[in-house]
């Protein structure tokens, strides 16, 4: 990757007041601490020479999240990925970013969330997939923009992990010893629906704090952060770089925390369409065996997870995720990663154009995934006179035609074929 940006040595010192404690979740990259930047008040251009770069002082610095700007002349530019390597070409992770708005035009900040451990005293580099929008300057000694915050207190989790090279090291509650790639936990939200009820705790609505390595603070009731309550019943799908696969023992790894032991759900799939009943992974922490469950061979880039509603009541109902990660993982040998295409849908039912809604009444736009167009079902049954009715408990939509719900009356009515043909 140095071949197409010769990078330059710049070494960082760690900014000063960062915080010393537990660090706090939140989903604004500006509430954490800049520990490292090439952004300046200077006139940009694109096309940067040298990768950013940095070496790791101060103790080992767990990024919370890298900014790359993209101006473009004020057009922005549609979010790629930001990937972060060692100075060795050692992949630390690549992830998709998030566009933000700043100075007046869409898509110039590209947020990522790592939650991944870079080690004191070693230089890594940022490489931005889009190189040709990418800003630079001479403040910037021609390198891309780039702006790193996080913190030197690496977070433990309720399993007493710790990091070694690339590789997050822990012991369960039974006392076995797992090991998992800093790449193989979850990257990104698919989805997340909570349930209901749900928490009022802002502390615990935020989604993003199951990504990357386990951050729970390790505190119970009001002081606990770093973890996600799915509420009763709530469900959260999660993305993955790595291929999860079938290997020997525990392949998946649910770090749920917190008072209650509460169990979820754990269904995966390789591409979004097709999904497989992995089993339950028992609350406080557990892991899941794929051996029975998914087809030989096949690696799952995506996990969702839901509330059995073992503890569905108090102020924070439901499972308390605080990460996922797979135990047995792999890079993909090819990209299995859904199509998505958001552009306008019509959908026309009898030469008259139907607008899809959920119950609430709330229009929800129909998606093409992989040439295949999705609609709510409850849309579709409803403008063709079916009822649809949801069984939570057993996972089964049931859709019937409407009269087998209507009772026969109960008095005697004229059948109004037989009256035409009595008074013809």
């Amino acid at each position: 990757m140095k071949k197409i940006l010769q990078p330059i040595v710049l070494a960082a010192v760690l900014a000063l007041g960062v915080s010393a404690g537990v660090p706090v979740i939140a989903a604004n990259v500006n509430d954490y601490a800049v520990v490292f930047t090439t952004f300046n008040v200077g006139a940009v251009e694109n096309s940067p020479t040298y990768f950013a770069d940095f070496t790791v002082e101060g103790g080992d610095l767990f990024v919370q999240a890298v900014t790359t700007y993209h101006w473009n002349y004020g057009q922005g530019s549609e979010p790629g990925t930001i990937s972060i390597y060692d100075w060795d070409d050692n992949l630390v992770g690549t992830w998709d970013a998030v566009g933000r708005s700043g100075s007046g035009a869409n898509n110039v900040n590209w947020d990522i969330f790592p939650n991944v451990v870079l080690k004191e005293g070693t230089r890594y580099y940022f490489v931005d997939s889009d190189n040709q929008t990418w800003s630079c300057n001479n403040e910037s000694r021609r390198m891309g923009f780039v702006e790193v915050r996080g913190t030197n207190s690496v977070p433990s989790g309720a399993e007493k992990g710790y990091v070694e090279g690339q590789t997050y090291i822990f012991t369960d509650r039974n006392g076995v010893e797992f090991r998992a790639s800093l790449n193989a936990f979850a990257s990104y939200i698919v989805d997340f629906s909570p349930g209901d009820p749900w928490t009022n705790d802002a502390d615990n609505m935020d989604s993003q704090v199951v990504l990357g390595l386990p951050n729970w603070n390790g505190a119970e009731s009001e002081a606990s952060q770093g973890d996600l309550c799915l509420g009763g019943g709530g469900a959260i799908t999660l993305g993955f770089t790595q291929e999860i696969f079938d290997g020997d023992g525990i392949d998946l790894y649910v770090f749920e925390v917190g008072e209650n032991v509460e169990d979820t759900k754990v269904e995966v799939s390789p591409d979004l369409v097709t999904w497989y009943d992995a089993g339950v992974a028992a609350g406080r922490t557990a892991g899941v065996d794929f051996q029975g469950t998914i087809p030989s061979g096949t690696g799952m880039r995506y996990v969702r997870l839901t509330d059995l509603r073992s503890h569905a009541n108090g102020t924070w109902p439901g499972a308390d995720i605080d990460a996922v990660c797979g135990i047995h993982s792999r890079t993909p040998s090819t990209d299995t990663s859904p199509v998505y295409d958001y552009e306008t849908i019509q959908i026309v039912l009898n030469g008259h154009e139907l607008t899809p809604t959920d119950r609430n009444g709330t229009v929800v736009e129909p998606v093409l995934i992989n040439g295949t167009v999705y609609v709510p079902v409850e849309t579709i049954s409803n403008a063709l006179g079916l009822t649809v009715e949801w069984d939570e408990t057993a996972g089964v939509v049931y859709i019937n035609n409407r009269q087998e719900f209507i009772s026969e009356p109960e008095f005697d009515s004229k059948n109004i074929e037989n009256a035409d043909s009595a008074v013809g």
